[in-house]
Parts: structure tokens; sequence; C-alpha cells
């Protein structure tokens, strides 16, 4: 009898330590996440961080939120409170080689950016009830889905930088063992410069300097240590799908532009050519906006956005 006491007592100590180790395990994963509501996306080579932020109340469309060079999904947090708040679920995703995505490689089996995108989208809902938005470098890669993918209900624009490719011939050297290193290097002195230091930084490049003084600069270096992001970078750029301008103009969708009255980061020319390509969107140019326009002007940009959707959806 006492034996068969002790067997039992030792079996549900082991089912006992057991369940606290798979307990420790999935605390321990948890911790392990960027953000509570982080989540990813398989396909391929590619792991793509993404996050979700759902309507309080009744859901009126669902958008797909792109972010620029450097930066990821924190840089939409900002339009994402108003968005939610009126009626919108927002998905913040990471592109690769940047936040907590994947980093591409030599040996990466390369899936287009735009592919990876709609992917994501159609694992969540059909296509055909998304609204896409880039600011910047996202810019881009939400024009070529709207070209690609005239199903979409949208397009939303935030500075957008229209994609370049490298000609073939240069590949070599943009995804070169030097490039990676100068990049690694950028990098870590960004990591390690002052926080002071890199809050002005922030601030003249959203040309609002209260607004750069305020700003956690961990929010752009965090991903920056990943390991393998400077090479990540290179591939990246090798990889991108050039904007089709010449395309832009047939997108029957409705599109909204707003551009930075203080853009200093995208050039007058290219400013100009975007509002060209676009001329059936409805164009704002945001007084006092700065290239960070969707962070320190989340709230006037959301405005304008809201009422976008309102009327022509």
């Amino acid at each position: 009898m006492k034996r068969k006491i002790l067997l039992k007592i030792i079996a549900l100590a082991a089912a006992a330590a057991l369940v606290f180790s798979f307990a420790g395990l999935f605390a321990s994963a948890q911790e392990a996440l960027p953000f509570d509501n982080s989540q990813f996306f398989e396909q391929g080579d590619y792991s793509i961080h993404y996050r979700v932020f759902e309507a309080p109340g009744q859901e009126k469309g669902r958008i797909l939120f792109l972010h620029g060079f450097m930066v990821s999904t924190y840089s939409w947090e900002n339009m994402t409170a108003e968005m939610t708040q009126a009626g919108y679920d927002c998905v913040l995703a990471d592109l690769p080689g940047f936040g907590y995505s994947s980093r591409e490689t030599a040996a990466t089996q390369v899936i287009p950016r735009e592919e990876l995108m709609v992917s994501l989208m159609q694992s969540i809902a059909p296509l055909d009830s998304w609204i896409v938005a880039g600011h910047s470098m996202g810019g881009g890669v939400a024009m070529n889905l709207a070209v690609e993918h005239p199903e979409l209900r949208a397009l939303l624009l935030y500075c957008p930088a229209p994609n370049t490719q490298f000609p073939p011939l240069l590949k070599p050297f943009v995804t070169s063992r030097l490039m990676a290193m100068i990049y690694t290097l950028f990098f870590k002195i960004a990591v390690s410069a002052p926080k002071f230091v890199a809050r002005l930084v922030i601030g003249y490049i959203a040309q609002d300097i209260p607004f750069g003084l305020q700003y956690d600069p961990a929010a752009v270096t965090a991903p920056l240590q990943i390991e393998g992001s400077g090479a990540g970078i290179t591939y990246m750029s090798a990889n991108t799908t050039p904007t089709d301008m010449a395309a832009l103009a047939g997108i029957a969708m409705p599109v909204l532009l707003i551009q930075g009255e203080k853009d200093i980061v995208l050039s007058k020319t290219m400013v100009a050519e975007t509002n060209a390509a676009l001329p059936q969107a409805e164009l704002h140019i945001l007084a006092g906006g700065g290239h960070m326009l969707n962070e320190n002007k989340a709230v006037e940009a959301a405005a304008m956005t809201i009422a976008f959707l309102d009327a022509r959806l």
C-alpha cells in the first residue's frame, strides 16, 4: 500500500514538474516577444513580425500599415490609437530586414516583399477587405501592392518614397561584405550614441525638436542590434521591387496622399514626381509636417485619413 502511495506521489510530482516546466517555457516565450501583441507569419525562409490592434466597437475596415526605412511597427502606434477609435482594425507589419522580421542573406530563397504582405493579409482576411497604408519606403511597397492588386479597397500614403532597384551589375557590390560592415558599423554607432544626440537627430528629421527630445531612441536602435541586420539591409536593397511610376495613374481605388510641408528627407523633385504620378489622389500638404508626420502629427494625419475613408468607402 505504502509503495503504491509513494508511486502515486512520485507520478504526481513528475506531472507537476512537467506542467511547471511547460509553463515556464511558455512564460519565457511570452517574455521574449517584442510586444504583448506580437505575432509571426511564416512563409518560406521568412518570419514576418506583425501586431494587431482591433477597433473597440464595430469594425469599419482593416488596414495594413507598412513602415519606412530604418524603423518598424512602433512608428505607427500613434496613428493606430486614432484609427482604432474610429473603427478600423490595424495590422502593423515589419518588412524583411527591419524590426523583428527575418534578415535576408545570400542563402535566402527570395520572396518579394509585396508577395509576403499579400500572403500575410490573406492569412487574416480576404484581400479585397484590406486597405493598405505606407510611409516613406513602405509607401513604395504599398504603391506596388495597389498596382498589382486592384481589388484592395484603398491606398493611404504618407510621405511615400517610390522604390528603386540597383542595376543587376551592382548587386555583388551592394551585397558585399564591405557594405554589410559599413551598415553594421553605422548601427553600432547609432546604438551607442548618447540619447540626447539621438533625440536631436530624430527631432531634426521630424522637424520637431520638442517631439524628438521626448522620443525613446531604443524604439529605433533595439531592432538594429539583431544579428545580421547590417547584411540584411544590403540584401533588402538588392531585392527591392522597383515602383512602376507610369502605372500609378492607372490605380482605380481611392488614394489618399499626405505630404509633409517641411519634409527634409524626400527631395522636392521626388515629391513632385510622386504627386504628378498620382493625379487621382486626394492630396494634402500637412502644415508643419516633417518626414515623420505619421508619428508627431498622427492626430492631424489620422483626422484626414478618417475623413477620406468615411467619404470614399
